[in-house]
């Protein structure tokens, strides 16, 4: 369903004027809606109708939300894995009652940055493969990584386009932890990647997720991007 505005909001989100200034030319006659000369500032219109101003079409500009969530891990209850979804929305309702979609569609096992948005053109660049936003996971594994790159290059060419660079991480404990930087990929090709290696992912950490960080994100923790976030994010899309 279309978002409903007034006519002089819908006019003045298309940054061409303020709103006051929206109804003064209603009034005079200068806007048409779906080619008939209105002159009611305040008739309720949707995303689906014409108008034009001076002859112009215009459109509102969409004011998209960009949030992030640093997700808890949980482990999961008798073998079953966690509901993604009403753990995420939990922490997306802290910020906004927007229903928003996460990028890269994370699987309900992981944890660390999420990305959420509304964004539609954002959200469908990013689930096609060889885009050029950088990821970095801490990846806990069932066997220990032994898998080495045969060429000289850092990265390993995986499916698609993506390239995976992967390495050890020092674990006295139980040598099951690898540091797994991605560009071009999603949440599901880190679990694919590990497959194909005879691996299962048992917990999947995301530390730096297109420029941003953990910093002063604390687990549970959100907030809203940047402006300068989004227009890194837009630029590697």
């Amino acid at each position: 369903m279309s978002e409903i505005l007034r006519l002089n909001k819908y006019i003045a989100q298309s940054g061409i004027c303020s709103r006051n200034q929206a109804a003064e030319w209603v009034k005079a006659g200068f806007v048409t809606l779906n080619g008939k000369v209105v002159k009611e500032p305040f008739l309720e219109v949707g995303e689906n109708d014409i108008i034009t101003v001076k002859n112009k079409r215009i459109t509102p500009k969409k004011n998209y939300t960009y949030l992030v969530i640093n997700k808890p891990y949980q482990t999961p209850v008798d073998g079953k894995e966690n509901d993604l979804k009403s753990d995420v929305n939990a922490l997306i309702k802290k910020n906004t009652d927007k229903p928003l979609t996460a990028l890269g569609n994370p699987n309900s096992i992981t944890c660390g940055l999420v990305v959420m948005t509304d964004d539609s053109e954002l959200l469908s660049k990013l689930s096609q493969y060889g885009h050029q936003l950088k990821m970095v996971f801490e990846v806990t594994i069932d066997h220990p990584w032994k898998v080495k790159n045969n060429t000289d290059e850092k990265y390993y060419l995986f499916k698609n386009d993506i390239r995976i660079n992967c390495e050890s991480i020092e674990d006295t404990e139980t040598q099951h932890k690898v540091g797994l930087e991605m560009l071009g990929g999603m949440y599901s090709d880190v679990f694919d990647f590990f497959k194909e290696n005879g691996m299962i992912v048992q917990k999947l950490d995301c530390t730096f997720l297109a420029g941003i960080t953990k910093k002063d994100l604390k687990r549970g923790w959100s907030r809203m991007l940047a402006e300068k976030e989004i227009v890194f994010m837009k630029h590697f899309s």
